[in-house]
């Protein structure tokens, strides 16, 4: 069975409204070698150190931390790993004083709007530990709450471009896919206007 999980270059789902069919969506080519090169032009000939922090009851998280952490060692990266519990992980993402975390986000409704401005504004980005506090970015994702169709799409892909490649505040990973199975059995299953199933009307024959 292969993996349902999608290598990511947004911040926002792939069926998302925010995108357009022209947005990029390619897999990237892993160059520890390069990314050496790349310390030692920046001045860390001896390569980087930094924190990440993961609540320990976390189930799947600090499985990732470790991979991660063992391909960015081939870049001459060193990333240790933090296990605290909820309260003090709570705490210490809410004081703005996380160097790096993995998260996850589920969008109330399909729309960038619910991860570029409710992750990334800085009315929100100091209690997610995100870091940004950026006037421009701001004012733009504000604008963006203005517009439709294709401008809004166009707008939305220019910031996300903007977070991870040009000030990298985040690091896409992955998405996950989901499938849903309905019988034929099955009656009153439909699409809400939020691109979002509803079963309060199902009926099974």
């Amino acid at each position: 069975m292969k993996t349902t999980w999608l290598q990511s270059t947004a911040s926002f789902p792939k069926a998302s409204q925010a995108l357009t069919t022209t947005f990029r969506w390619k897999a990237g080519t892993a160059d520890p070698e390069g990314a050496k090169q790349l310390l030692i032009d920046a001045g860390y000939p001896n390569g980087v150190t930094f924190t990440a922090t993961v609540r320990e009851s976390s189930t799947s998280f600090p499985k990732e931390l470790q991979l991660l952490k063992e391909q960015l060692a081939k870049a001459n990266i060193t990333m240790e790993i933090d296990k605290i519990d909820s309260a003090g992980y709570t705490a210490k993402r809410n004081s703005n004083n996380m160097q790096s975390m993995l998260a996850d986000w589920y969008a109330d409704f399909i729309d960038g709007d619910m991860y570029l401005f409710s992750l990334f504004h800085s009315d929100y980005s100091r209690g997610y530990s995100v870091g940004l506090v950026d006037e421009w970015y701001d004012s733009q994702v504000e604008l963006g709450r203005t517009l439709q169709g294709d401008e809004k799409r166009e707008l939305y892909e220019k910031l996300d471009d903007y977070l991870a490649y040009e000030v990298f505040n985040f690091v896409p990973l992955y998405q996950d896919q989901s499938f849903l199975l309905i019988s034929d059995r099955v009656e009153g299953v439909f699409l809400k206007k939020d691109c979002l199933y509803t079963f309060s009307r199902a009926s099974i024959k």
